[in-house]
């Protein structure tokens, strides 16, 4: 099971962002540095974040998207 399918999950952006905010150019070159490290271009990550980014955009849409793709990051690799 993951995050994504856990029905209590706290859902929420990562208050650090707002003070620190991130390109979605550097966001999606970091993922893809770490999806490539892996072995694996496309690898499951990649899903697991995109999705989670998403459902936190539809839970949250006032974050940003940046904001959302980079809590599921923090997620995803801790």
């Amino acid at each position: 099971m993951s995050y994504l399918d856990d029905p209590d999950h706290v859902w929420e952006v990562d208050p650090s962002v707002k003070a620190d905010p991130r390109t979605m150019t550097g966001l999606f070159m970091e993922l893809t540095t770490r999806s490539v490290s892996e072995g694996d271009e496309f690898s499951p990550a990649w899903e697991m974040i995109i999705l989670g980014a998403a459902e936190l955009k539809k839970r949250h849409p006032e974050a940003t998207v940046a904001e959302c793709l980079d809590t599921s990051m923090i997620w995803y690799y801790g």
